[in-house]
């Protein structure tokens, strides 16, 4: 009897709870007809001046019969902060002892690697070499002969890096000396090859002469072929970048086509951090209000990893952007996805065709350039302000891309003559300044019935950049320039004064527990997280708390010794040392559409 047959055979009464009476088959695909549509994406320009520090706002063109995904479009211009002449440091004279120290040092680096590579090609081959002992390979390794000039080359570039006084005097490799030997000895196939030898000897006593040779040979030839060359390569091509580097700046000197410029960067996420406020009007009534500091925490917990590359692409969250140092920051477009409840799910795409007498508007607020772009600290540098003037940093191209969809005569006349009812997802957040002290009592007040609280505290230097010397870290909910360590060390939720939440809970419980239950994605340390819903990112609900009957909400904040000494520590100029703390929610709410006009059936005070 065949394996299936025997299967289908085995059937009892437990079976009849899972194939009695069948509702379905898998092995015919049922699918349904749907209403003819297309959709395409066409630009909305803002109206008025559209540059940092600045408000502007966009009326939707009802173009097509519904609005769905909207993208926020703008080109962040080539910034080349080119420096005076006379505030050059560099000269002909000393670039030409940095380019000639440079120049010995790699040199050095190339004889070296051209000896020890000899060596390992060599070592290979013997290896490999079935009727050649271990212990004539040892020996040939260790003679003077065989790898003489290898222990030569190698103590030749140790010492000059240590001791040669034009090496120390070079900022680039100063403080990287003991790096460079460490570097060094791991490529060193006669160090490598003792160490093996050493080792298994240590460890292999109780084996035979035999298994001993075995492993030696089959180890030597495994870290040959598995990572040295490639550990070779970096050695050598650190060494070449920096010697071409050097070359050019001497002759660009000699040529007199040098140019030096002050370091600057963009901060991360830039394309979510220019965001201040946007918003989205109805007539004249306000319906959603989001921020840039929403998307990156929304972001946060909703990103697939698999989208991330993307998405950071879209949204200039790339090294060419981000990286302090002198190179031109080139143009770069953003095509920033907004996150309104139309743009997140099909079945809520606004029907403009039945908002004859509304227009829809969204009405952007851009930072401060200080808040999103640092340069270095130079005396030879004037502000922000000054900066942006006289190297010409303003955006371009501030548009909006929005999916029009066209629908049938037929449904195109159903959603214009008929009235509409969404239950729609809005963002509401409070934000509390200039909190001091160990602990604080953050008194909440929203409204509607509400899925999930998002919060963070950050130091207020991670947030203003009065001088233009100061990096804006948008996205760093930590203590550290990594992103890592916890600011709170406890946190509780208080509803109506009753604790939901055990105070005594691990900062994991809200940092981590909860995401990994909930949400797609975990996020960096320091965000927070409590759900309400089951499952918070479907738009069917599935349980909130009503907060519009909620009269006394708050989250009590205990601050780490570590995030204490951040904020009192770590000074920056024009900005008071505090604490800021944000809470996001997402919320329900009933948009109605009848007679032309559309409005909210429970209104939020903003």
């Amino acid at each position: 009897m065949a394996g299936g047959l025997l299967q289908l055979s085995v059937y009892g009464s437990q079976d009849l709870f899972l194939t009695g009476t069948p509702q379905i088959t898998f092995f015919k695909i049922v699918y349904r007809r749907y209403t003819n549509f297309a959709v395409e994406s066409i630009p909305q320009d803002f109206l008025g001046e559209s540059d940092f520090n600045f408000e502007t706002s966009c009326v939707i063109e009802k173009i097509g019969d519904l609005m769905g995904k909207i993208y926020l479009e703008v080109e962040l211009p080539e910034i080349n902060l080119l420096k005076n002449r006379a505030y050059y440091i560099a000269s002909i004279e000393s670039a030409l002892i940095e380019y000639t120290t440079i120049k010995q040092y790699y040199q050095m680096v190339y004889n070296y690697i051209n000896i020890d590579s000899d060596v390992i090609r060599k070592l290979l081959l013997l290896c490999k070499t079935n009727n050649i002992s271990m212990i004539d390979i040892e020996a040939t390794m260790n003679s003077e002969l065989f790898t003489g000039k290898l222990v030569d080359e190698r103590i030749h570039l140790e010492t000059y890096i240590l001791e040669s006084e034009n090496f120390n005097n070079i900022l680039a490799l100063r403080d990287f000396k003991l790096d460079l030997i460490y570097q060094i000895k791991r490529i060193d196939i006669k160090i490598l090859f003792n160490s093996i030898i050493a080792n298994i000897n240590k460890l292999g006593r109780g084996n035979s002469a035999e298994t001993n040779d075995f492993l030696k040979r089959k180890d030597v030839i495994f870290i040959i072929n598995n990572g040295l060359y490639a550990e070779i390569k970096d050695f050598y091509m650190s060494a070449y970048d920096l010697y071409i580097k050097y070359q050019r700046i001497y002759e660009a000197l000699i040529n007199k086509t040098y140019q030096e410029r002050y370091k600057c960067a963009w901060v991360e996420q830039i394309g979510n951090a220019l965001i201040d406020t946007l918003d989205i009007r109805i007539g004249s009534q306000l319906f959603d209000r989001h921020t840039g500091d929403w998307y990156i925490t929304f972001m946060e917990i909703i990103m697939e990893q698999y989208q991330l590359y993307n998405y950071n692409k879209l949204i200039g969250n790339v090294p060419e952007l981000y990286t302090f140092d002198d190179k031109i920051k080139p143009s770069y477009r953003l095509m920033i996805p907004l996150q309104f409840w139309f743009c997140r799910h099909n079945g809520l795409c606004l029907p403009l065709v039945a908002l004859r007498y509304h227009d829809v508007m969204f009405t952007l607020r851009i930072k401060d350039l200080a808040k999103l772009f640092y340069i270095q600290d130079d005396s030879t540098l004037l502000d922000i302000q000054n900066i942006q003037s006289q190297y010409n940093i303003h955006l371009r191209d501030l548009r909006l891309w929005v999916d029009y969809v066209f629908l049938d005569s037929d449904e195109r006349r159903r959603f214009a003559q008929s009235t509409h009812e969404y239950l729609i997802e809005i963002v509401q957040f409070e934000e509390h300044h200039g909190i001091l002290g160990r602990q604080y009592n953050a008194n909440l007040v929203f409204a509607h019935p509400t899925k999930f609280l998002i919060w963070y505290v950050q130091p207020n230097q991670y947030r203003h950049n009065p001088t233009g010397r100061n990096k804006c870290q948008w996205n760093n909910f930590g203590t550290r320039p990594d992103k890592t360590g916890y600011p709170l060390r406890s946190e509780s939720i208080r509803l109506n004064t009753y604790n939901i939440t055990d105070p005594t809970n691990d900062i994991k419980f809200f940092n981590f527990v909860q995401p990994y239950e909930y949400f797609k994605h975990s996020p960096t340390d320091g965000l927070n997280v409590y759900s309400f819903s089951t499952i918070p990112m479907e738009h069917q609900p599935s349980a909130t708390c009503n907060f519009s009957r909620i009269d006394d909400l708050s989250i009590n904040l205990i601050f780490t010794d570590e995030f204490l000494n951040l904020i009192n520590n770590n000074v920056v100029n024009g900005v008071e040392s505090g604490i800021f703390f944000v809470c996001y929610v997402l919320s329900y709410d009933i948009m109605r559409i009848m007679s032309g006009m559309a409005g909210l059936a429970f209104q939020t005070s903003t």
